[in-house]
């Protein structure tokens, strides 16, 4: 083992000892299949079944695993091999993670390595090195504000989409930090637990606003049809729509529309009639885009608020019906942080309400970004030994940033 996982492991085996009681398993546990990834040389085990939350909580607290999972679909035999277990349904599950959403802290503490010829970079992760076009990459990943923010943003798209939308009751949902850079919501309708895989992808295409073609709006594309007066208020992809556009074209800087293939002349067109635009957009006069801007830069408004109006979601997590996915209470190590249950997505603050180890460590950083637990500020940091809380210092080493000092 290594010696960052060691010392995770014991800071985990710490607090299982004590607090190993709060786990919190998913409704009908008995039907669930359970799995735990180990420390140890990264075994997995599977296909384990428990009938009382206690028998969980002890297992837990035995093993003291890396992370623990349920599976979001209900079995009659839970702890068989997979043909065998008899599937009765599942949870219909979305996973919304900032590794999926576009934001530009990457650039900043994200990196990733080529296996074969050891090229570097910064931001995401290519699916080919693009010097060597190997597909072994390694990457390092950070958790910030910034994402955990942007990715809290598409949670409440989504309830959105699943309350108006769908008609999905928030009574049936629960919606958890996954401790890393993501969110869990878990949909308990008896509606939803037989949908198929099939099934379950048309809503996700819904929800990303998959298929959607601008040629078949024309009261949107082309500037000489009165299709009435907007309400950027509309329920469907109709409001969304409309709130897009609107938002695009009197709150967007000329250099972003630009970015987007938009030519400078129309940007700055674009951008010189806000106010008048706005007007036309929401009062009661006709929606004429600003002069200039023509069929091929309406499309492209068009499908840039279809984007900004979708939820991002990670399409194969909801699609899986065989799907294991985080207990709650449970820690996971890529943080130290643990898996949160959540009543208020709009209040909750994971770096605050998802740490649970208190008092000090003392670790060497290599090199890490600035970065924030409860109130307190870090870093950045490179090529340091510092004393730090606890919560902070597990979080260095659990990145690969620190090693823990043992003098």
């Amino acid at each position: 083992m290594r010696e960052a996982d060691e010392y995770i492991r014991g800071k985990f085996e710490e607090y299982y000892r004590h607090n190993f009681g709060r786990v919190r398993p998913p409704p009908e546990m008995e039907k669930r299949e359970f799995g735990f990834l180990l420390f140890e040389e990264g075994i997995m085990i599977r296909h384990k079944a428990f009938k009382k939350a206690t028998d969980l909580q002890s297992f837990i607290r035995t093993k003291v695993p890396a992370h623990v999972y349920n599976s979001t679909a209900y079995y009659l035999e839970p702890d068989q091999e997979m043909d065998k277990k008899n599937w009765q349904g599942a949870d219909l599950t979305f996973d919304v993670d900032a590794d999926h959403i576009d934001t530009t802290c990457k650039d900043a503490h994200d990196r990733w390595t080529c296996k074969n010829c050891k090229t570097q970079g910064k931001g995401s992760a290519p699916e080919k090195c693009p010097k060597c076009q190997g597909e072994r990459i390694d990457g390092e990943v950070w958790v910030c504000e910034v994402c955990l923010e942007r990715a809290r943003e598409e949670v409440i798209k989504l309830l959105g989409f699943l309350t108006e939308d769908f008609g999905f009751s928030r009574k049936n949902m629960t919606i958890c930090f996954s401790g890393h850079r993501g969110y869990h919501v878990h949909l308990r309708a008896d509606e939803a637990k037989s949908l198929s895989s099939d099934e379950r992808k048309e809503i996700v295409d819904y929800i990303l606003g998959l298929g959607f073609d601008p040629n078949l709006h024309t009261d949107l594309l082309d500037g000489r049809i009165d299709p009435g007066i907007p309400n950027i208020e509309n329920q469907g992809w109709q409001g969304r729509i409309h709130k897009g556009i609107y938002e695009i074209l009197t709150e967007t800087s000329e250099d972003e529309l630009v970015k987007w293939g938009i030519s400078r002349r129309i940007a700055k067109a674009i951008s010189n009639k806000r106010d008048e635009f706005a007007s036309k957009w929401i009062g009661e006069q006709r929606k004429i885009p600003p002069d200039g801007v023509g069929p091929t830069t309406w499309k492209a408004i068009i499908q840039k608020a279809v984007e900004e109006g979708s939820a991002k979601i990670d399409t194969v997590v909801t699609t899986d019906v065989h799907r294991l996915i985080r207990v709650p209470e449970t820690l996971n190590a890529k943080t130290g942080f643990k898996t949160v249950e959540i009543n208020s997505i709009e209040r909750f603050d994971p770096f605050r309400d998802a740490i649970v180890f208190e008092g000090e460590e003392t670790v060497y950083v290599r090199d890490a970004p600035q970065f924030r637990i409860g109130d307190q500020s870090f870093g950045p940091y490179l090529d340091k030994t510092v004393t730090i809380p606890s919560a902070a210092a597990i979080l260095l080493v659990a990145k690969g940033k620190a090693l823990p000092r043992r003098d």
